[in-house]
């Protein structure tokens, strides 16, 4: 993600703490008739490690020196993050959010139950300070 003052920055768009929102092509989540978020296997993408995120999201001054990181294409204002403490296990990750590992190597954070599109964004939001950068194996 975007780093803004030592944390990363928040947003809506690409690479930023938040989700992208409908009704652009890429949005991270779907927001129902009701006006609220889906609550399904949408949100937040989140890796395992490192290791295991896709290498277009891996910040070009991360792969001199790491052979399982060549190909890494991402643009130097980008780091990569870690949600303080938290395990990469299905279950609450902060208040009103959780996280659903959906294959070994990635989940989603998303909502705990239903909820606005703009209380979503202020529960991820509330989450910035715990964000620490982790850019190790």
């Amino acid at each position: 993600m975007k780093e803004n003052a030592g944390k990363p920055a928040i947003g809506s768009a690409a690479r930023m703490l938040g989700v992208r929102e409908p009704p652009g092509r890429h949005a991270d989540v779907q927001v129902g008739a009701d006006g609220r978020v889906v609550v399904g296997r949408a949100g937040i993408s989140v890796s395992a490690s490192i290791a295991t995120m896709p290498t277009h999201l891996i910040p070009d001054h991360l792969r001199r020196g790491h052979r399982a990181l060549r190909g890494a294409r991402a643009l130097p204002p980008l780091r990569v993050w870690r949600l303080a403490d938290a395990a990469f296990a299905d279950g609450p990750v902060a208040d009103k959010l959780d996280l659903l590992i959906d294959s070994p190597t990635h989940g989603v954070i998303r909502p705990d139950g239903p909820t606005g599109l703009f209380d979503y964004q202020a529960a991820i939001a509330a989450t910035q300070p715990l964000w620490v950068i982790d850019e190790h194996d």
